[in-house]
């Protein structure tokens, strides 16, 4: 989670992600581009789920990362992400929906995944889309083939 130690190539942290090389490696790193964002990949890491506007998902998916549209109680990132996604839809098979710490309540009231989904269609993004980013982009990358 602590970008700034990979940046370093801290040895605690490297010796952590050599154990997990044939592994997917989740990452965290908001507002990281250019150079950083390149080192960030090349150490290793897949995705983020940090993003908070289009540009910055757009520069890391060119970059070479899945992005993990973040809707949870505070960050709530859906509405930006899919504003850009929606011009540029061709880009969705890099996309896939989270939700990063959504209260229970906040479940309760809207919903978790199925959340994103209907609220990226009401934003414009195609439904197909939509629900491909929740369900088979996600299964692809994981690698959960064996789950309906």
């Amino acid at each position: 989670m602590c970008y700034p130690n990979v940046l370093a190539r801290d040895s605690v942290i490297m010796d952590k992600i050599k154990l997990c090389k044939d592994m997917i490696i989740d990452g965290h790193a908001p507002g990281l581009s250019g150079d950083d964002l390149r080192s960030y990949i090349e150490a290793g890491v897949m995705t983020d789920h940090e993003c908070t506007t289009y540009e910055e998902a757009k520069e890391k998916c060119q970059a070479g990362m899945k992005i993990l549209v973040r809707e949870g109680s505070a960050a709530r990132n859906v509405t930006p992400i899919i504003s850009g996604l929606v011009k540029e839809p061709e880009h969705a098979i890099d996309y896939m929906f989270c939700t990063d710490d959504k209260h229970l309540d906040t479940i309760e009231e809207e919903g978790h995944i199925c959340y994103n989904i209907k609220k990226s269609i009401a934003l414009g993004l195609n439904a197909i889309k939509a629900i491909a980013m929740a369900t088979c982009h996600v299964a692809d990358f994981y690698g959960i083939n064996q789950t309906g």
